[in-house]
C-alpha cells in the first residue's frame, strides 16, 4: 500500500505545474472571483448552488478542444528539436517504466476522449487581485457582467482543500499555444523518467489512472494564449468518468434561451463527497457591482440578500464599482 508521502511525490511528477499554482495560490492567500449578472449572482447566494455547465455551452466554443489539439500535437510529435529535447518524449518516458505501456494509456485517454469534449461541466473562477478589492477588472466585466454585473469573490479553501476522492476537482488554466504546450509535456516526461523505479511500486491498473488524470487535466484546462488574463481557475466534473453521486444534482435548465444540462452543486459541507468550508457565510469574502445604471438599488436588493444567506452585515460586504464603462 502506498503512503500519503508517495502520493505526494507523485503529484509532484505528473501535476508540477498544479503543485506549482497551488502552492503560490497558498502562500499568497490569493481570493478567487466569479464575474456573472446580478440575476446568476443573487441565484448562487440565494439558492445556495453553482451550476457547472457542459463545456461545449460555455463563452468560448473551443473550451476543451483546443487543449485535445495540443496534446495530440504534442504527444505525436515526430521528430526531435532543441526545445523538446525528446522525440515522442512522453511515449519514451512511460515505456521505460513497462515496454509498451504508452499505449495502454494511450487507448485508456482515447477510450474517453468523447466524454472529455461532451461530457466535462465547468465552473469558472478567476484568481482576485487585491488592487481589485473596490473596481473588479475591466475585462472580466466587458465579458461576463452584461448590463448589470456582479463579481462574487471568495476565500480560497474550497479550491485548496480537494480531496483525492472528491468527484469535484479544482485545476487552475494554463494559456498555452502548440510549442509551450510541448515543453511542459516534455517536462512530465523528464519526470517519469526520473523517477520510473518509483512509479513501478504504484499498482499498474491504477498508474494508467494517475497518468490519465494529468493527460485529462492538462487537454481540459488548457486555453488559448489570448485568454490569459483572465487568470482562470475551474471546478471540473466529468460524471461518466468521476463517477455520479445523488449529492450533486443533475437538471435541465435554461441559459440565454439554449436549454441544456447542468450539475448544481449544493453550497453545502459534505463529508461523503469531501467538500468543506463552502457554506456561503464561511465563502465569501465581498460582492463588487460592476458598472450599471442601477448601482444603487442593486447594492439595495445584495444586503438584503446577503442577509438572508447568514452574512453579518452585509453592508460591509459590497462594494460599488465606479470604473466608467458603457454596456
Amino acid at each position: 500500500m502506498n503512503s500519503k508521502e508517495d502520493f505526494t511525490k507523485l503529484e509532484n511528477i505528473l501535476f508540477p505545474f498544479y503543485v506549482e499554482r497551488r502552492n503560490l495560490v497558498q502562500k499568497n492567500n490569493t481570493r478567487f472571483v466569479h464575474y456573472t449578472t446580478a440575476e446568476c449572482a443573487t441565484s448562487i447566494i440565494r439558492n445556495k448552488e453553482i451550476w457547472m455547465r457542459e463545456a461545449s455551452c460555455m463563452n468560448d466554443f473551443m473550451e476543451v478542444e483546443h487543449g485535445l489539439g495540443c496534446l495530440r500535437t504534442a504527444y505525436n510529435k515526430k521528430e526531435a528539436d532543441e526545445k523538446t529535447f525528446a522525440k515522442n518524449g512522453l511515449k519514451l518516458a512511460l515505456d521505460e517504466i513497462y515496454p509498451n505501456f504508452s499505449e495502454e494509456v494511450q487507448n485508456f485517454f482515447n477510450g474517453w476522449q468523447s466524454e472529455l469534449k461532451y461530457g466535462t461541466y465547468l465552473s469558472c473562477f478567476s484568481e482576485h487581485k487585491n488592487a481589485e478589492d473596490i473596481n473588479g477588472r475591466l475585462s472580466m466585466w466587458r465579458a461576463y457582467g452584461g448590463k448589470n454585473g456582479v463579481a462574487i469573490v471568495i476565500k480560497n479553501h474550497a479550491f485548496l482543500s480537494a480531496e483525492d476522492n472528491s468527484p469535484i476537482a479544482a485545476s487552475p488554466v494554463e494559456y498555452l499555444n502548440d510549442e509551450n504546450f510541448s515543453l511542459r509535456l516534455n517536462k512530465i516526461a523528464e519526470n517519469i523518467r526520473d523517477e520510473k523505479i518509483f512509479l513501478r511500486g504504484f499498482n499498474k491498473q491504477h498508474l494508467v489512472g494517475y497518468i490519465f488524470n494529468s493527460l485529462k487535466y492538462a487537454s481540459i484546462c488548457t486555453k488559448h494564449p489570448g485568454f490569459k488574463e483572465e487568470l482562470e481557475w475551474r471546478l471540473l466534473y466529468t460524471p461518466k468518468i468521476d463517477g455520479e453521486t445523488r449529492h450533486i444534482k443533475k437538471s435541465v435548465e435554461c441559459i440565454n434561451s439554449t436549454p441544456q444540462t447542468v450539475y448544481r452543486v449544493p453550497l453545502k459541507n459534505n463529508l461523503f463527497i469531501n467538500l468543506f468550508n463552502i457554506e456561503v457565510p464561511q465563502l465569501l469574502d465581498r460582492v463588487i457591482i460592476g458598472p450599471t445604471e442601477f448601482p444603487l438599488a442593486i447594492k439595495k436588493a445584495f444586503v438584503d440578500i446577503l442577509k438572508n444567506a447568514g452574512i453579518r452585515e452585509p453592508e460591509e460586504k459590497i462594494y460599488i464599482s465606479d470604473i466608467p464603462l458603457r454596456s
